[in-house]
């Protein structure tokens, strides 16, 4: 905890650290561990957590929550952009902030962290989310949570976001997949304003321009 980065909370990017399952630090999958820097990184559990949460707490979870998470900070319970900022917009036109409950969300990849992002956005008040996948069992489950489930392959998902928004497309999508195929779909799906929270491990390009994004005013 001496670098500038650990002193200032942002232990993932120690500068004296490194990853687990590469070459300088071997993989964590075994029945015990060393943990380089472990008092910036590790956290003590008690004794009333059982093993199966505290895996699900490691990464999925949180991961799943964290991009969830992001895209519902665009959102809000009903309020008035008037009221919201000290701006007086007249009787007859009070534009409002879009509340959790009438946006429509996508959400791209039902693998566990997809199913915890699912599970977060309808425990903040999400009623609309459409869950795509190629998975059967996948689907399932996120149905089981409340989301629409939608095959990739055989629905026309577009055609259903459009049909379920007036034309105007996803107001928020979360993409769990981590390609460009994924990423390029998640931002076609999204309406003009909308939140894409991309929390996909992705190794290349974007598969947009810089353009694009500017008249999509992507958030």
């Amino acid at each position: 905890m001496s670098c500038w980065f650990c002193k200032h909370t942002y232990t993932n990017r120690c500068i004296h650290g490194t990853a687990f399952g590469t070459q300088q630090l071997a993989g964590g999958q075994a029945e015990y561990v060393r943990v380089p820097f472990a008092d910036g990184t590790l956290k003590v559990l008690t004794d009333n957590i059982p093993d199966d949460f505290a895996i699900m707490m490691c990464d999925i979870f949180p991961t799943g929550y964290y991009g969830a998470s992001r895209a519902l900070s665009h959102f809000t319970a009903h309020e008035s952009i008037s009221e919201h900022n000290g701006h007086d917009y007249g009787a007859n036109l009070q534009p409002q902030i879009q509340s959790v409950s009438e946006a429509v969300f996508v959400c791209l990849g039902c693998g566990p962290v997809g199913l915890c992002a699912i599970l977060t956005a309808r425990s903040k008040g999400v009623r609309t989310i459409y869950a795509v996948d190629s998975i059967d069992d996948r689907l399932a489950e996120a149905k089981n949570m409340g989301a629409i489930p939608l095959k990739l392959g055989s629905d026309d998902i577009r055609a259903v976001v459009m049909e379920a928004t007036e034309g105007r497309g996803a107001d928020a999508v979360i993409e769990v997949v981590g390609n460009k195929e994924a990423l390029r779909s998640a931002f076609d799906l999204l309406r003009p304003c909308g939140a894409l929270s991309s929390i996909g491990f992705h190794q290349g390009d974007l598969p947009f321009t810089a353009l694009e994004s500017y008249q999509k005013n992507l958030k």
